[in-house]
């Protein structure tokens, strides 16, 4: 009797981690799109910004962004690099704002600043992963994103 019991324990117990487990197996890929960059200051270490991006949820199931690492380059120079580990719920099929910091260090961005007033077309680029957790199960999708910005014409009048 407790032979059946126990195998009636453990039979509902793969049952339901087999159920969890397919109902997020068809995780799909969250799109990120850069929204904003804004100034929040500047220190001894570098002029500090913070980035803004917008993360969609395709899938059927709410989730949350546990995990967002970052590299941001300017026309190929790596400019900051990190990591933000806060927590950000997304419901299914909705998107959510994270915040994401960073530094543009004096140290090692003087080619990167100095090119800012020669009234030039600069490439930047925007990578990384995002981790996304639903319940026990964790995905990590790679991003990228890239553009161009123009130097501001204010800044070459300096």
């Amino acid at each position: 009797m407790r032979t059946w019991k126990h195998h009636s324990i453990l039979l509902a117990a793969i049952v339901a981690v087999a159920i969890a487990l397919s109902s997020c197996s068809g995780f799909r890929e969250p799109k990120v799109t850069l929204t904003d960059v804004e100034l929040v200051g500047i220190s001894g270490d570098g002029i500090e910004f913070e980035m803004t991006a917008l993360m969609e949820n395709p899938n059927d199931f709410s989730a949350s962004i546990e995990r967002v690492e970052y590299s941001i380059h300017g026309d190929g120079i790596e400019l900051a690099k990190g990591e933000r580990t806060e927590g950000v719920p997304v419901p299914a099929h909705g998107s959510a704002e994270v915040k994401i910091p960073f530094i543009l260090r004096w140290k090692g961005s003087r080619t990167i600043l100095e090119s800012l007033f020669d009234d030039s077309k600069h490439e930047w680029q925007l990578g990384g992963s995002v981790e996304l957790r639903k319940g026990l199960i964790t995905k990590t999708f790679p991003f990228s994103e890239s553009g161009i910005i123009h130097s501001p014409s204010w800044l070459t009048e300096l």
